[in-house]
C-alpha cells in the first residue's frame, strides 16, 4: 500500500494585511480623542451644574414657602392680641371692622417681602457655562456676577460659600509635601 498524498485547499479569504498608520494618522486620532474627551467633560460639568442650580433654586423656593407660612402664622398669632386691644379701645361694632382692616394690612405687609436670591460670582469660563445652564432650565432666583479670578463665590441671604482653586491646590501640595517628608523619615 502506498501512502497517498492529499492536498487540501482552503477557500477562506487570505488574511487582511495589518493596517499601517502614519504619524499624522496617530496625531489626528489623538487630537480627535482629546477633543471628544474635552467635549464629554464639558457636557458632564454642565449637567452637574444644572443639577446643582436646580437643587439651589428648589431650596430657595422651598425656603420662600416656609417663610410665607411663618409670616401667615405670625399674623394669625397676632390676631387675638389685636382683638383684645381693639375691644378694650372701641365699641364691638367698630372694633370688628378695625380688626379685619388691620389683619388685612398685616397679611399684605407679610406678603410684601423679597424672595430669596442666590448670587454666584465666578470667572468668565464658568460664567459662560452657568449662563447656558440657567438659560436652558429657565431657573429664577439666581443671579450671576463676574469675577476677574477663578474663585467661585456663592452668596445667599445669611450665608456665603467661597471656593478658590489656587488655594485648594496650594493646600494639597503642602499636604503632599508633608507626606513625602514623613515618608522619607519612616523606617520599617
Amino acid at each position: 500500500m502506498s501512502a497517498a498524498m492529499f492536498r487540501l485547499e482552503s477557500f477562506a479569504a487570505p488574511p487582511a494585511p495589518e493596517p499601517v498608520f502614519t504619524r499624522a494618522d496617530l496625531d489626528a486620532a489623538r487630537a480627535a480623542g482629546h477633543a471628544e474627551g474635552l467635549a464629554q467633560a464639558q457636557d458632564e460639568q454642565a449637567a452637574a451644574a444644572t443639577r446643582a442650580l436646580t437643587a439651589l433654586a428648589g431650596s430657595l423656593s422651598d425656603d420662600d414657602a416656609r417663610r410665607g407660612a411663618l409670616r401667615d402664622e405670625a399674623v394669625e398669632a397676632l390676631s387675638p392680641i389685636l382683638r383684645q386691644i381693639l375691644r378694650a379701645m372701641a365699641p364691638p361694632a367698630i372694633s370688628a371692622r378695625i380688626e379685619d382692616a388691620l389683619r388685612h394690612e398685616l397679611r399684605r405687609l407679610a406678603a410684601d417681602t423679597r424672595p430669596q436670591v442666590a448670587r454666584i460670582a465666578c470667572g468668565p469660563r464658568l460664567r459662560a457655562m452657568l449662563d447656558r445652564c440657567l438659560a436652558d432650565t429657565g431657573l429664577t432666583g439666581i443671579e450671576l456676577q463676574d469675577r476677574p479670578d477663578n474663585r467661585l463665590v456663592i452668596d445667599l441671604q445669611g450665608g456665603r460659600i467661597e471656593y478658590d482653586p489656587e488655594r485648594v491646590m496650594a493646600d494639597l501640595l503642602t499636604i503632599l509635601d508633608d507626606i513625602q517628608k514623613d515618608d522619607t523619615t519612616w523606617t520599617r
